[in-house]
């Protein structure tokens, strides 16, 4: 959820807690896990971390559908495909590097490994990712709505009526031990007032 909250959190941090600096790292939700674990991170906003450490804590955010996007003259708005598996096979996707579980699901419901499929594009860096897909009809790219949001807005982006059937999630973790470092627990406050401020939630979450 980087494209959405870091702009918004560097900025009350930077006004908030001027002495406070800021290193921030990007990376797969295991990765991120490992570096909590070892107290390399002390924070990390990602999905759900499944983890048995006494010392990592997770605080889901958000739950909220993917969406799929693409250009505006993109062949899927023409040819309609009814199904996720049939867009998958038919249209090269563009996205980022994908938690193993997307990899699963897509194998499981839909015979699709989406790692393997030709003419796929797979970015580290979302705001180059947008940029490709909004360049030209030729690829897709799926993700939650809200990092989609300022493009769909302006038309640089077209949203595919069609159901994606794999929640996106979004927790916030930390490393207890990092306590009682009083920063952390006021950049922790800062990034939960971000989330309620940026992120609209569903109804009765």
């Amino acid at each position: 959820p980087g494209r959405a909250l870091l702009g918004p959190i560097i900025e009350r941090v930077a006004t908030q807690l001027q002495q406070v600096a800021i290193e921030i790292v990007f990376g797969s939700t295991r990765a991120l896990a490992d570096q909590l674990q070892s107290r390399d991170l002390d924070i990390a906003i990602c999905h759900p971390i499944e983890s048995t450490a006494d010392n990592l804590t997770c605080d889901l955010q958000l739950e909220t559908d993917n969406v799929i996007v693409a250009h505006p003259e993109h062949a899927i708005f023409r040819d309609k495909p009814t199904g996720i598996g049939e867009i998958l096979r038919n249209h090269p996707i563009a996205v980022p590097f994908l938690e193993q579980r997307y990899v699963d699901m897509t194998r499981q419901f839909y015979d699709v490994d989406i790692a393997q499929l030709p003419g796929r594009v797979m970015c580290s860096d979302f705001e180059s990712l947008v940029r490709l897909v909004m360049a030209g009809p030729r690829y897709f790219t799926a993700g939650p709505v809200f990092a989609f949001a300022p493009e769909i807005k302006t038309g640089r982006l077209r949203l595919f009526d069609i159901h994606v059937p794999f929640n996106h999630q979004v927790a916030l973790h930390t490393n207890t031990d990092a306590f009682p470092i009083p920063a952390i627990g006021r950049v922790l406050c800062i990034i939960r007032e971000v989330f309620e401020a940026v992120l609209v939630r569903p109804a009765g979450s």
